[in-house]
C-alpha cells in the first residue's frame, strides 16, 4: 500500500514529527495520523503549510495534492482556540508530559545533565 511521507511540527515550535499517511492522502487522513501522536482530537487543530492559512477545512475529503503537498514537505499543526463545544479535551495527563519530553530528548541533542534535570521533574 502506498503512504505519503511527511514531516509535521507544531506552529507555536517543538519536535518534528515523521509520519506516513496511508492512501487516500486527504487532509483527514493526516489529522488521524497526527491526533493520538499529539494526543488531541482532530476538531482540535488545524494544519498549515505557512503557519497561517488552514488547509482541507471545507466539506468533503480534501486530497493533500490539492494544496501541493509532496514526500518530504513539512506542514504544520495549529491548535484552535477554544476548540469545538462537542470535543471539550482533557488537559494532558502527566504520562503524555513525560512522553512528549522523551520524545523531544531523543530527536533533540541535549547533553545528559539537561536530560536527568527534565527526567526527575515528571518522577
Amino acid at each position: 500500500m502506498a503512504t505519503l511521507k511527511v514531516r509535521v511540527r507544531a506552529a507555536s515550535g517543538g519536535p518534528t514529527m515523521r509520519v506516513q499517511v496511508p492512501w487516500p492522502f486527504t487532509v483527514q487522513a493526516l489529522k488521524d495520523v497526527i491526533s493520538p501522536l499529539i494526543m488531541r482530537p482532530t476538531s482540535s487543530f488545524c494544519l498549515s503549510l505557512n503557519k497561517k492559512a488552514a488547509i482541507g477545512e471545507g466539506p468533503g475529503t480534501t486530497s493533500l495534492s490539492d494544496f501541493g503537498v509532496i514526500n518530504g514537505d513539512l506542514l504544520f499543526y495549529i491548535s484552535r482556540e477554544g476548540g469545538d463545544s462537542s470535543s471539550s479535551a482533557a488537559p494532558p495527563q502527566p504520562a503524555a508530559d513525560v512522553l512528549v519530553c522523551l520524545y523531544s530528548i531523543m530527536f533533540e541533542s541535549i547533553n545528559p545533565k539537561a536530560f536527568k534535570l527534565l527526567f526527575l521533574q515528571f518522577v
